[in-house]
């Protein structure tokens, strides 16, 4: 569809799409001359999930908990909507509760955050309050990766938001030198 679309708009000199291969294959079939681009939305949902993947590997799973200390304890007195700051990470209740169903009163979370809730803790640090703070700081002590992949995440973060293109080929080569496996996958 997106094919024949384009052969019947002839003219058309870039186009802005996703990772996808199908999209990929329809364009070059359709304006084999166009070039192919990715926006800003997408190349930082693909660096979100490139994250979140790797958070998903690296973090212990459900199931197995962290060292009795992993995770610093939480104020119970707070409300929920007073430990974030912003719209997206409100989940930051649900992130200090560390994936369990229910906030504990006696113990502090054994459990590091989802890795979806965790990967925006680290791609927006500012965001989150002192407690998420901690949380983050811990994570990246406990796990060292994590350290590696939020600076690599967050320095990609601010290439595109500051339009500084000639950093790329600097940030690709960390990338892969990090030898993190999905953000070699997303550097290529």
């Amino acid at each position: 569809t997106l094919s024949a679309w384009l052969k019947t708009h002839p003219g058309v000199e870039v186009v802005s799409r996703d990772r996808s291969r199908a999209y990929a294959s329809g364009i070059t079939e359709g304006a084999a001359s166009a070039a192919q681009v990715a926006d800003r939305w997408h190349l930082m949902k693909n660096l979100r999930e490139a994250l979140e993947q790797f958070l998903k590997r690296v973090l212990p799973i459900s199931g197995r908990r962290a060292p009795r200390s992993a995770l610093p304890p939480v104020n119970h007195e707070r409300t929920p909507g007073e430990y974030a700051n912003g719209g997206r990470l409100r989940l930051l209740p649900h992130l200090l509760r560390c994936g369990s169903t229910s906030i504990s009163k006696r113990a502090p979370p054994s459990r590091p955050p989802p890795p979806r809730a965790a990967a925006w803790m680290l791609l927006l640090p500012e965001r989150v309050r002192e407690e998420g703070r901690t949380v983050i700081e811990r994570l990246c002590q406990l796990f060292p990766e994590v350290k590696v992949a939020q600076d690599l995440a967050l320095d990609f973060n601010n290439m595109v938001r500051d339009r500084r293109a000639e950093l790329l080929p600097t940030w690709l080569r960390a990338a892969v030198q990090s030898k993190l496996k999905e953000f070699v996958g997303f550097a290529r």
